[in-house]
């Protein structure tokens, strides 16, 4: 199986990061940070593949899609970083392939060649958090970076709905115990 889910993530390679306004105009690799949060919608995985483009938010959407065709236990999850001034975001998957965690990223410059495994989801969400923090050049102070895990959102939330629809899943305990559980 591990040779089929790298198979997937070298297809994704032809979804570009960026994303699609309402009017059907493409930004690639930038985010109109005004014209993003009143204009973004969740695209549905079968337009991801269509348009080849796709933030973070649909691209989890194409790869969930994918693992639960191939019946493989996996959890979304949404990092977010709040600072009170910016609140730089990322959603992911972990999925649980026999005893070994895995990460398969499309967005991240450093991670985006290869799935990644791991003997532990504390091990996986570590190395997820310090790429996050790479990729966003961040200086972490505080306790103000979260996990949570979230369902299956509808296709079309704008940008507002969508956050919120993630911050209402499974907030992360210190441990990931009971993100832990959700791979079972």
């Amino acid at each position: 199986m591990k040779r089929e889910i790298q198979e997937f993530l070298n297809k994704m390679k032809d979804i570009e990061y960026g994303w699609i306004d309402k009017n059907g105009n493409k930004y690639i690799n930038h985010i109109v940070k005004n014209k993003f949060v009143t204009d973004y919608f969740l695209q549905k995985p079968s337009e991801v593949w269509q348009n080849h483009i796709g933030i973070c938010w649909d691209q989890v959407e194409v790869e969930r899609e994918f693992f639960k065709k191939h019946n493989i236990p996996f959890v979304s999850i949404l990092i977010l970083y709040n600072d009170g001034v910016k609140f730089p975001n990322h959603t992911f998957i972990i999925f649980k392939l026999d005893n070994e965690y895995g990460w398969l990223e499309n967005t991240y410059t450093n991670v985006k060649e290869e799935v990644r495994y791991y003997s532990t989801l504390k091990e996986a969400l570590e190395d997820v958090k310090n790429e996050f923090i790479h990729e966003n050049d961040l200086q972490i102070i505080g306790d103000q970076l979260y996990f949570f895990a979230y369902d299956k959102p509808k296709a079309g939330l704008n940008y507002e709905e969508f956050a919120k629809h993630c911050q209402k899943g499974i907030k992360a305990y210190k441990e990931y115990n009971n993100i832990n559980e959700l791979l079972k």
